[in-house]
């Protein structure tokens, strides 16, 4: 598979003409290739075509990725198990799906073994309940943030969340507008940093995304489709 360059390129222009319609700039927001469905190859192209910043939902996909891309900066955005702590510190640079303290209790204590700066931390939260999906519930968001005092060797960085699943009552820009709200009340009472971070938005409802703050974007299949 080819053409990294002519996708990515794409998906820059839909951020930018959404950015321009909601009075922001463009260049503020990141894309991270999720990169489950990509080749060795197709992770270098990407790489040679200027992206350097790289997701997996797995550990494994994770370590892969790092040994093909050292110098890449390489995210978790899957849930992690917290048996797997001490592996996923090893070769991510990011995870986006924070939701517990006790998995914040495992992640510090790699961190005070193998030491360097703290694992940037994104809090998944939850804004429409869900049996299939991962995330922190809003009446404990508070609480899991201010956790975060307790360990040195992670740094919060903002909020992520997952537009609703098909027939949801509750629309992606409802969601994703509450995970603002939510991040800047946070950031007020000290909880997170000034201009906290936004993962948020995917392939299908990135528009929406930036319209409601987003600075960080998620695309996987439209940058690496499966064959």
């Amino acid at each position: 598979m080819r053409g990294f360059s002519k996708r990515i390129r794409e998906i820059r222009e839909r951020v930018q003409r959404a950015a321009e319609k909601a009075g922001r700039n463009g260049n503020e927001i990141e894309i991270m290739a999720v990169a489950k469905t990509a080749s060795t190859d197709d992770l270098r192209e990407a790489w040679d075509s200027g992206q350097i910043l790289f997701a997996h939902n797995r550990v494994e996909g994770l370590a892969e990725g790092r040994g093909i891309l050292p110098y890449a900066e390489w995210h978790m955005v899957g849930r992690l198990q917290g048996k797997m702590a001490r592996k996923a510190w090893e070769v991510m640079d990011g995870l986006h799906s924070f939701d517990r303290l006790g998995l914040g209790e495992k992640l510090n204590r790699a961190g005070e073994d193998f030491g360097g700066p703290p694992l940037k931390v994104w809090v998944q939260i939850q804004i429409f309940e869900s049996p299939h999906r991962s995330g922190c519930r809003l009446d404990a968001l508070d609480a899991l943030v201010k956790g975060f005092h307790g360990f040195p060797h992670l740094a919060a960085q903002g909020l992520m969340t997952m537009g609703p699943p098909p027939g949801s009552s509750c629309s992606p820009g409802d969601a994703f507008s509450r995970a603002r709200k939510e991040a800047q009340k946070l950031a007020v009472a000290g909880d997170l940093p000034p201009s906290p971070s936004l993962s948020m938005g995917m392939t299908g409802d990135l528009e929406t995304a930036v319209a409601e703050g987003a600075t960080l974007l998620r695309i996987g299949r439209a940058l690496f489709p499966p064959c």
